[in-house]
């Protein structure tokens, strides 16, 4: 049975490498994405917030390390006029401001 599902899936283990289709990536990477443009869409329209207007967006951590998720990210909050920044090492910009804190 879990083979079948996992043929189904075009999952793929070969030369010790564990490989799955594009499709499945997108689609694990998906629900965290909406989650966060859900939540930046909640503090904008905060009546709390009004006049502190998100300005951008910093992503950091092993999240903001996918290529995918920024540039969904950048295309849903482009249309809001809200940049979305990425440090060049992201995994480094969490551990400094632990640091820092």
């Amino acid at each position: 049975m879990e083979q079948d599902y996992i043929r189904g899936k075009d999952i793929k283990f070969k030369h010790s490498r564990l490989s799955f289709p594009i499709k499945i990536i997108h689609d694990m990477f998906d629900e965290g994405v909406e989650e966060v443009l859900s939540f930046t869409k909640k503090i904008r329209l905060s009546p709390k917030i009004k006049e502190l207007p998100i300005t951008a967006l910093i992503a950091v951590g092993g999240f903001a390390m996918s290529s995918y998720v920024i540039k969904t990210l950048r295309q849903e909050l482009g249309e809001n006029n809200i940049p979305v920044v990425r440090p060049q090492i992201t995994e480094l910009a969490v551990l400094l401001g632990a640091v820092l804190f």
